[in-house]
């Protein structure tokens, strides 16, 4: 009996040790996991900080990234990176519109020509081993661009490393464009003071020439009535014979008659000539001072008008004008002077084009012609001269490039009415030529803006 106590309290010692350290075991692991659950917690929470730092760096070097390519894109001076081996690796759009086709790819030896570099005869070569000087010099070579075209160039130089990597960048200014700018604004400059005086001695003339359009209408007036006094003293004189002989002593019948006839038309042709100097006047002061810049709304017919009276000079001996006005068409809002100069400028080219190959003034032919629609009005300028040919009709609005021969065409024509038709108005220009056959230029413009 003793013996049976004893082993039932041994096992339950030993139950409630075993019991004892299950629960120690139980309440050790549930303080472990909670250690766990606040590490990855804590974790948890570094990691998500991390991941917004990160998202922010990529945001922040995608910023940078297309900040730089927008720099690159807009900056005038073209830029390349070449790599040591030659080969031009990036260019940017400058780089590319200067040389006028694509770049990545090429040798850059072949972009540029070291016998037409500034003198020593080996600056260039010169200019090649201070890459890995990191010199950056500053040299003029000349640049081989489209279709064989040399470019006065201004190129500097830098050199770095990508990853172990030489990485050389070229800077390039197109020093030829450049000057050309200059020149044009040099010239803007001289036609602005042109003008100016243009109008202004339009404007003194126009004073006289009103005096002699008058007087000289009075003077036919006058002379009118003098001419029926002399009708009656020539009938007088038939049956007075002294009269009679005294006028023929003075001036014969007939050579009195033919006085009174070419006065007459003399007097008419005077008119009508001073008439037709003070027209031209008046177009003069219209183009030269076209007064403020504002715009207004006026009939295209009323400009061309004046478009073909400033060029007489140029169209007159070399082709007919032919009209083919809209009675109907409405006014457009625009600045007159601008639009103006492009009428100019088409009748100035068209008539150049005919008079290179229509020596005679009864063959060539400039139609004016003008339309409308609901939302647009339209001239057009066709001539039938020599034409453009198709290569050439791509690069027609571009800066600089002209048809015609050394010394007649400055390039700027088309590419200043482009601009002015285009970005001042809002509107349209187009041209359809074929070699021979002659060119039509047809301009729309939006009726309000």
């Amino acid at each position: 009996m003793l013996e049976r106590e004893r082993s039932a309290r041994k096992q339950a010692e030993q139950f409630l040790e075993q019991e004892i350290v299950r629960r120690l075991d139980t309440a050790h692991l549930s303080q472990k996991r909670k250690q766990a659950a606040q590490f990855l917690e804590q974790k948890s929470l570094e990691l998500y900080l991390a991941n917004g730092d990160l998202i922010e760096a990529l945001a922040k070097q995608k910023r940078e990234a297309f900040y730089h390519q927008v720099v690159l894109n807009s900056v005038k001076d073209g830029i390349l990176t070449i790599g040591a081996d030659g080969v031009v690796q990036t260019a940017n759009p400058s780089a590319v519109s200067i040389f006028g086709f694509e770049l990545v790819g090429l040798k850059a030896d072949q972009l540029i020509s070291s016998a037409e570099a500034d003198q020593p005869p080996n600056v260039l070569n010169r200019f090649l081993a201070d890459y890995y000087t990191n010199n950056q010099p500053l040299i003029s070579v000349a640049g081989n661009g489209f279709e064989g075209k040399i470019l006065d160039l201004e190129l500097s130089a830098s050199v770095g490393e990508i990853e172990g990597q030489i990485l050389i960048t070229w800077v390039i200014r197109d020093v030829g464009y450049l000057n050309a700018i200059k020149q044009k604004s040099s010239l803007s400059q001289r036609l602005e003071g042109i003008g100016k005086l243009a109008a202004g001695v339009a404007h003194e003339v126009n004073t006289p020439i009103q005096f002699v359009i008058e007087n000289t209408k009075f003077i036919g007036e006058a002379y009118s009535a003098i001419g029926r006094v002399l009708d009656v003293y020539e009938q007088n004189a038939i049956n007075n014979e002294p009269l009679r002989e005294s006028i023929e002593r003075v001036c014969p019948f007939d050579r009195l008659r033919f006085y009174r006839s070419e006065i007459a038309t003399a007097i008419d042709d005077t008119i009508s000539g001073a008439m037709r100097v003070g027209d031209i006047i008046a177009a003069i002061k219209e183009f030269a001072h076209p007064g403020n810049e504002e715009r207004t709304h006026i009939s295209l017919n009323d400009l061309l008008a004046t478009a073909i009276t400033v060029t007489t000079n140029n169209h007159k001996y070399v082709a007919e004008i032919e009209r083919e006005l809209d009675p109907q068409l409405p006014s457009v809002s625009c600045l007159r002077g601008q639009i103006t100069q492009v009428m100019v400028n088409l009748l100035v080219n068209a008539a150049d084009a005919i008079s290179e190959i229509w020596p005679q003034r009864e063959d060539g032919k400039i139609g004016i012609k003008t339309w409308h629609n609901d939302q647009h009005v339209f001239f057009s300028v066709q001539d039938s001269g020599a034409g453009i040919k198709k290569e050439n009709l791509e690069k027609i609005f571009l800066p600089f490039f002209t048809t015609k021969g050394v010394g007649k065409g400055t390039g700027q024509g088309l590419a200043i009415s482009h601009t002015i038709i285009v970005e001042n108005h809002r509107g349209t220009i187009d041209i359809a030529s074929e070699p021979g056959q002659g060119t039509i230029v047809v301009v729309c413009l939006p009726r309000s803006l």
